[in-house]
Parts: C-alpha cells; structure tokens; sequence
C-alpha cells in the first residue's frame, strides 16, 4: 500500500494555516453580522474568533514564553497548550453549532461554522499522525536496540570464518607420534639401504 509520506509531511502546516483563516473568517462574519444582520449572532462570532485566534497562536506564544517552573503561570499555561489535536477538534465542532441554529436570519454565520468544522476535523486528523509518528519512533528505536542486544551469529562462508579456518595451529606433537614417525623413517632407512657383502 503507497503511503503518502508527503502529505504527513505537511499536515501540522496546512492544519495551523487552516485554522488561522479559520479564526480571519470569523472576524470578518462576526464584524459584518454585527453590524448588519444580527448583533447577537455577531457578538457571538467575535467572542468564538477571540477565542480560535488566541488558541491558534499558543504555538507561537509557546516558544517566548517566559513562565518559570513550578509557578502558577506555568501551570495555566500547561493547561492552554493541552487543548490540542483531538481537545481543540471537539471545542471546535461544538462552537459551530450555534452558526446553523438560525440559518435564514443569519446565512453569513454558516460559512464560519462550516469553517471551524473543517478545523475541527484536521485537529481530529492531526491526533491520528502524532499516534503514527510515535508508533513509526518506537518500532525504529526497538529495531536499533536489536541490533545492538542480539549476539553476532557466523554464518558459513562469512569473512570471519574464513580467518578462523585459515589459523594455524600451534601444539606441538605429542612423544608417541615422533617416536612413531622416528621408527618410521628407520625402517624406511634400512629396506632402501643396499645389502653389504660379508667379508671372510
């Protein structure tokens, strides 16, 4: 199955640029109905785009961010950033629900609804691709300490092999196997050796 790496590669980018337009579009409806259509409605899309603009700026916020450890400023601020992923596609789909509850009078808050629900379901989508990557992390960190742990196994024909074969052994021939080979050579010594006469 083709896995497209490409498009995970880029999901976190496109799911931040969404959400940002998602909080523009409820500034432009909420100023627009306000002014125009319904001002509770209005009102409302104000408040939500306040909101979706502070949360989708956590990400930057976060990186100068100067709350020391154990405070309660740190405290607060660990609770903002764990409205994230799968907490913020709930938050967002439930925000949008009051943009359809009177669709005739106030037709222009459904584009911010239909928006915040799209948001929504990248969030959602955005928790799947954190699974996988921690997933894809272990299984490639349990791969590098296997091979590390597992003994090394000599196959035969492998260059180690091949040197330990190629060792010359070095024990020195026991007494029996010289004397044997001594006598050996003797009686070799005396059939080849040619017959001397007698001399009377």
């Amino acid at each position: 199955m083709v896995q497209c790496t490409w498009m995970w590669t880029y999901y976190t980018l496109v799911t931040r640029i969404f959400g940002i337009l998602t909080a523009i579009v409820l500034w432009g409806v909420g100023v627009e109905t306000v002014t125009s259509i319904n001002v509770g409605i209005g009102l409302y899309l104000i408040l939500v785009a306040l909101f979706v603009s502070f949360l989708e700026a956590t990400f930057l916020l976060d990186k100068c961010a100067c709350c020391g450890e154990g405070t309660a400023c740190n405290r607060v601020w660990s609770v903002v950033m764990w409205i994230d992923n799968w907490k913020k596609a709930i938050l967002y789909i439930l925000l949008s629900i009051v943009c359809f509850l009177n669709p005739v009078s106030s037709w222009m808050a459904v584009i911010p609804g239909l928006f915040l629900i799209l948001s929504g379901l990248l969030y959602l989508g955005r928790t799947y691709k954190k699974h996988r990557d921690e997933k894809t992390k272990a299984s490639a960190q349990g791969e590098a300490y296997s091979r590390f742990e597992d003994p090394a196994e000599f196959t035969p024909g492998s260059p180690s092999d091949e040197i330990g074969t190629a060792q010359i052994s070095t024990e020195l021939p026991s007494e029996d196997a010289f004397e044997e080979e001594t006598e050996g050579d003797i009686d070799a010594t005396d059939e080849t050796a040619p017959a001397i006469p007698n001399r009377q």
